[in-house]
């Protein structure tokens, strides 16, 4: 539950965080930032959650992939074999989300009594996703 508490407060905050260091660091200051996160748990769930709050998530990479295509509208770049590691998966899932604009910003690895975990953070103007015009 303490875990969970702090995931929540990691989404929240950090791209807050993240938005006013872009802003500073950005020669164009009125781009925005929308933020994704991508989250694994090795052998278990693989998770997705957009910038509108939807979460895709599934138990298989193969499953999650499609999942994650369809839900960003693009088929994905890559699908290994069935057997492939999970690392060759995750790169699936890397290339898919970087085809659609997102970047990695932030990855951390975490052990939970042994059972490792990690989560990525992603960001892309939001420019990508509204029309001309739209705010």
């Amino acid at each position: 539950m303490r875990a969970l508490a702090l995931s929540l407060a990691f989404v929240c905050l950090v791209p807050r965080l993240l938005s006013a260091q872009d802003a500073e660091r950005t020669p164009h200051r009125n781009v925005t930032w929308e933020y994704g996160t991508f989250a694994h748990h090795y052998g278990a769930a693989k998770r997705w959650v957009g910038p509108d709050g939807k979460m895709i998530e599934h138990s298989k990479l193969p499953e999650f992939l499609t999942a994650l295509g369809t839900a960003l509208g693009a088929a994905p770049v890559e699908v290994p074999e069935k057997y492939a590691a999970e690392e060759r998966w995750n790169s699936a899932v890397l290339n898919l989300l970087g085809g659609q604009g997102w970047e990695a910003v932030e990855c951390q690895l975490m052990d939970r009594s042994g059972s490792y975990y990690y989560s990525c953070l992603f960001k892309r103007p939001r420019h990508l996703t509204q029309p001309a015009g739209a705010r």
